[in-house]
């Protein structure tokens, strides 16, 4: 293998030595070869040292002009190139600094909406554990109501229904978001009414039960669609099932628009660590609730995109979802997750970047929607209910 060529750059102060080098050699050969017309022996022919001093000084003077001349461009070009490279690093230095300081802004913004979220008593990122708390009981209750209708739904499906119902509640304007949404995503009209229906039943138990002490609860109280089993039943600090749009909808869309604006103005392609400091505020919960999000909702965020290109949800544990079987490494195969275990690092960096490159079409409007549905599977049971 033949070796690598490398050239050879001269500093402005090695330039300027070897234009003076290569002027002096000039002037040199010039004079020896000349000095013999002049100087025969021991005798000086002064008319011909006359003339010869006047042409020696004419060319030497020429070349010291011409050197000169020379060194005047070098200085010129070398101030040039240091003018240069100084605006360029001011400019990055000034790009940088407007950046980070409307970025740590945005995230400033972000702390502080996180900060003013509650739940009656439970306040800040401590109500995504109950929100998330809340979506396993509409998990069980969509399972019972698509039992009860002759449904069946798959894991994704039923996963993604329940998490259209937290997201929209079951009161007076969250059912008709729920129908809606529900009805675009292609879920069933009798599926969506009954979860409406046990939705409002639950919450009006819920309510009830408030002052209740846990074991005076009976088992009739949760027998529409959460459990039969009292001892199953995790208390909630407020009364569920009554949508969390306000809370939830300004969140995502206020931090869909931090990545954005990471993603897109970051200086020196560095999107990949700013962004890395917005997942690194959010809890396993918010990340956990992000995924169904993206998974469930049509919005920026829906499928992939920038939870996929960034990673975004990369430190949900394996087993998180385990009982309610969300299959997230399926449904964003572009994420290479923090407690992975299977195939090789190449592989799963090889994918990421695959990945990574098919998803450069990304939602460039915050209030964007992504065409058509999910495509959640509904299969009828045998008895013919749709």
């Amino acid at each position: 293998m033949r070796p690598a060529q490398t050239t050879t750059t001269l500093t402005p102060g090695k330039e300027i030595l070897v234009w003076v080098g290569v002027g002096i050699l000039c002037l040199v050969i010039l004079a020896f070869g000349t000095v013999p017309e002049v100087y025969h022996g021991t005798i000086w022919n002064s008319t011909e040292a006359g003339q010869y001093g006047d042409f020696v000084g004419g060319i030497f003077g020429t070349v010291l002009f011409l050197i000169s001349l020379a060194l005047l461009y070098i200085n010129y070009r070398h101030q040039k190139d240091h003018n240069d490279s100084s605006a360029i690093q001011q400019a990055e230095q000034h790009a940088r600094e407007s950046f980070e300081s409307r970025f740590f802004q945005l995230l400033q913004y972000q702390r502080d909406n996180t900060e003013e979220l509650d739940l009656g008593a439970i306040r800040g990122r401590r109500c995504f554990v109950y929100i998330f708390r809340e979506w396993r009981l509409l998990h069980t209750l969509v399972g019972n109501a698509a039992q009860k209708c002759g449904v069946n739904l798959d894991s994704g499906a039923q996963c993604a229904l329940a998490y259209i119902a937290l997201f929209n509640g079951s009161g007076p304007n969250g059912r008709n978001l729920l129908r809606d949404t529900a009805r675009d995503e292609g879920f069933a009209h009798n599926l969506v009414e009954q979860v409406i229906l046990y939705m409002g039943q639950d919450w009006k138990t819920y309510k009830e039960a408030q002052d209740i002490p846990q074991s005076s609860l009976s088992v009739r109280a949760f027998s529409f669609g959460i459990t039969n089993d009292v001892d199953q039943i995790r208390p909630l600090p407020y009364t569920p099932f009554g949508g969390h749009h306000s809370r939830l909808a300004h969140y995502y869309r206020h931090l869909f628009h931090i990545v954005k604006y990471a993603d897109l103005h970051a200086p020196g392609g560095a999107a990949a660590d700013y962004v890395d400091l917005v997942r690194a505020q959010l809890t396993t919960a918010e990340q956990a609730l992000l995924a169904l999000h993206g998974y469930s909702i049509r919005s920026p965020w829906s499928r992939g995109g920038y939870i996929e290109k960034y990673h975004f949800i990369k430190n949900i544990p394996s087993g998180f979802f385990v009982n309610e079987k969300f299959d997230f490494h399926r449904f964003y195969p572009g994420v290479v997750f923090s407690d992975h275990k299977g195939g090789s690092q190449s592989l799963r960096t090889k994918l990421a970047a695959a990945h990574a490159e098919s998803s450069s079409t990304i939602l460039s409007n915050d209030e964007a929607t992504l065409p058509g549905g999910n495509g959640f599977r509904l299969q009828p049971s045998d008895n013919g209910a749709s």
